[in-house]
């Protein structure tokens, strides 16, 4: 044991949490293919393995559904979830809770869904009555599931047939389905600076900035809420200590260990933000407010849990493969 506590290079009163854990595990969901993944992630384990003096190993899950569950059985101490997911997790087992967020490479470190339409068009989504909504696809969560929530708070319902919703079923297609004048609106999505006037256009990845020529007749006439980026997680009741340790090395990744970085957040180069779950409170709200998930605390029966595993998988979504 004096052995072990020396090549870890830390004191017996130092090592009550890390003896409790034995093996600090790292979730992530692998989109179908775990070794690949657990092989890319490797350098991240490297070296938060060094920052925490103990063992780290990469638990890798099929989709997010699989990965709550993990951190809902304390299967792994952290995990790298979507929104909505982590949001459902909330939700699920109140056990989890988020320690920081990605940024992405233009410095944003969170979205807002957007209804675009074109000037002559109208200025609300009351002046879009009788007109065509394009929507990238009924799955998509600035795309449609947000904005269809938050609209149904006002007492707007997008299905109620004032307007017609056509679901395009990828970006690309509904983006060009508007830009052909076959609809007059079109939700999407914007990324969000500080430092940026929010009545004006966002940067270079946003919706709007793939109207090419159309987006000088267009303008925003609707916008959701902050929603962060998809949080790195960690359980509740995980040692001060460890937390602490945790969002020091996040912190500084970037700079410290590239390899490491890249690892673990290859399509964002933006670093890491702290966040909090009161961040994700409209999130929270809609998974709440969905009639398909339920408050799952406890032991289930198995009509229970099939009706809340149907839920997110609606809800959380198997891989967070488009954009927000």
């Amino acid at each position: 044991m004096a052995a072990a506590l020396c090549s870890w290079n830390i004191s017996p009163s130092q090592a009550d949490w890390r003896d409790k854990l034995g093996t600090f595990r790292v979730g992530i969901v692998d989109g179908g293919r775990p070794v690949l993944e657990a092989r890319r992630a490797k350098p991240f384990a490297e070296a938060l393995s060094k920052t925490l003096s103990m063992p780290v190993e990469i638990f890798t899950a099929s989709d997010h559904k699989a990965l709550i569950d993990a951190q809902m059985e304390n299967r792994v101490e952290y995990a790298v979830y979507s929104a909505t997911a982590f949001s459902a997790a909330w939700v699920l087992c109140k056990c989890v809770e988020p320690l920081a967020v990605p940024i992405a490479q233009d410095g944003s470190k969170s979205f807002r869904s957007v209804l675009i339409a074109r000037k002559s068009e109208a200025n609300s989504l009351f002046g879009m009555r009788g007109k065509t909504i394009a929507i990238p696809g009924a799955e998509s969560f600035s795309g449609y599931i947000l904005p269809k929530y938050l609209f149904g708070l006002q007492g707007l319902d997008l299905e109620s047939g004032a307007w017609e919703v056509r679901d395009l079923q990828t970006v690309e297609a509904a983006i060009a389905t508007y830009r052909k004048k076959e609809a007059q609106a079109l939700f999407g999505w914007e990324p969000v600076k500080r430092s940026t006037n929010s009545d004006s256009v966002l940067q270079s990845q946003s919706t709007f900035s793939l109207l090419g020529k159309t987006a000088g007749n267009s303008r925003i006439i609707w916008r959701s809420p902050e929603i962060p980026n998809g949080p790195h997680t960690v359980r509740n009741g995980l040692d001060s200590e460890a937390r602490a340790l945790l969002w020091e090395f996040l912190d500084q990744l970037q700079v410290s260990n590239i390899n490491a970085y890249d690892a673990i957040a290859p399509n964002w180069g933006g670093g890491f933000a702290p966040v909090t779950r009161q961040d994700f409170q409209t999130v929270i709200d809609l998974v709440e407010g969905n009639s398909k998930l339920t408050a799952a605390v406890g032991p289930q029966s198995p009509q229970t849990n099939q009706k809340t595993q149907s839920g997110l998988e609606e809800i959380a979504g198997g891989e967070q493969k488009k954009s927000p």
